[in-house]
């Protein structure tokens, strides 16, 4: 193979895993930042070693590669249970609501007091899910995974990505409308 040829293919390669990289990244910081207690450096330090990983992967064998969500969050998944192994802590899927996700510009003090409460509240209830449950409900509504990618991350049917959602909706909904503090936010 010429020099030319080798940088030619070399050049599509990593012009090819940039875009992945851009494409993927807020997404799977935000995954990695809700499993790790939402953490802003731990989640830094592992997004970056999730893509070193993949970027070495996909470097020594770009042809036997697909750049693909499932393969990116099975990289981040593997990491972020390592990481856990690593430091001896019992694994915490914790799931905050994004402050961005919720425009907090036009609420009087009180009313945001009461959002963040709420937040606080939805997230204690989505801890105390499975790590299945929560997993799957952070998939789908703070990434965005529609049933079929989380069935490819999951190694799993969207049949049964679709039963667990359900599953842990009831369970929150429960949750939700037998908690004191709750009724308490909205009904004083």
């Amino acid at each position: 193979m010429s020099r030319q040829t080798y940088n030619g293919k070399t050049n599509h390669m990593w012009n090819q895993f940039n875009d992945f990289y851009n494409e993927n990244l807020k997404s799977l910081y935000q995954f990695v930042f809700f499993r790790v207690d939402c953490n802003s450096a731990e989640a830094e330090d592992l997004v970056s070693q999730v893509f070193m990983k993949a970027m070495k992967s996909f470097t020594e064998s770009p042809e036997k590669i697909e750049l693909s969500k499932a393969w990116i969050y099975t990289i981040a998944r593997n990491t972020i249970t390592d990481y856990y192994r690593y430091n001896s802590r019992r694994q915490n899927e914790s799931i905050e609501e994004a402050h961005e996700m919720i425009a907090t510009d036009d609420m009087t003090p009180s009313e945001d007091l009461v959002q963040t409460d709420l937040q606080q509240k939805v997230r204690e209830f989505i801890n105390e899910l499975s790590p299945q449950k929560a997993e799957v409900v952070t998939l789908r509504f703070i990434n965005g995974f529609n049933h079929q990618e989380i069935a490819d991350l999951l190694k799993t049917t969207p049949g049964a990505v679709r039963v667990r959602l359900c599953t842990a909706l009831k369970e929150l909904k429960r949750r939700v409308e037998n908690n004191v503090a709750i009724k308490e936010l909205f009904y004083g």
